[in-house]
């Protein structure tokens, strides 16, 4: 009877750890699975974030058409739409390195959209030209 019992205990001992092993098994089949799912989650919130906060942009500042940021060689490291290029041959490139100040071009039709419009060129390095 002893032996009985302790093999009704050491099976019952056994019959705990393969639970726990299930139990971690489906932890760790569904962490990858998780981590996917919150990863995407996190995608489509920033970018539904950056859409809405574009559209504000523009709906609040009517008279915007594009803005951008442009790196000292020339070429734009970020835009509101349209492909990045490289900018270094324009005249008003060259002008805003050489005189590095601020300055608005004379009006001019914009090929975006025919309409007439002017553009403000502010450059920023380091700190303390801010």
């Amino acid at each position: 009877m002893a032996a009985f019992a302790d093999t009704d205990i050491l099976g019952s001992t056994i019959r705990e750890e393969k639970t726990d092993m299930r139990k971690k098994s489906i932890f760790r089949q569904m962490l990858i699975p998780m981590i996917a799912v919150i990863g995407l989650l996190a995608v489509i919130i920033i970018t539904i974030f950056i859409a809405a906060y574009e559209k504000d942009i523009y709906a609040r500042n009517t008279y915007l058409e594009q803005i951008y940021i442009q790196g000292t060689d020339g070429m734009q490291t970020g835009r509101s739409q349209g492909e990045l290029a490289d900018r270094s041959t324009r005249w008003w490139f060259i002008q805003m390195m050489s005189e590095k100040k601020p300055f608005i071009s004379q009006s001019y039709y914009s090929v975006a959209t025919g309409m007439p419009c002017a553009s403000v060129f502010f450059l920023c390095i380091g700190k303390k030209n801010w």
